[in-house]
């Protein structure tokens, strides 16, 4: 289960770009404990403070098995200096 050091951690979460298929993405989201609520298909940017406690919270859920997705790609520095970690979620334009 989700801690809610974890959860308070959460800095912002920005929806974007249309999915595929909302009922499947919305199972994703259910799946890694974010509250559904009814925004419509989105991809979705979220900044956090603790990258590494996210990170190990997502890799043990095994979302490329449940869900038939990429495997997460573990946090990296990128060229514009934000440590980031990439989830292409189920039912997403990216997958």
């Amino acid at each position: 289960m989700i801690s809610e050091d974890l959860v308070s951690s959460v800095r912002a979460l920005r929806p974007a770009v249309p999915a595929k298929d909302y009922a499947e993405s919305q199972r994703f989201y259910e799946a890694i404990r974010f509250e559904a609520r009814a925004l419509g298909p989105t991809l979705t940017e979220m900044s956090v403070e603790n990258v590494d406690a996210w990170w190990a919270h997502i890799e043990a859920l095994g979302l490329e098995k449940t869900f038939k997705v990429r495997a997460p790609i573990a946090p990296r520095l990128e060229p514009w200096g934000l440590r980031v970690t990439y989830l292409i979620r189920a039912a997403s334009c990216g997958r």
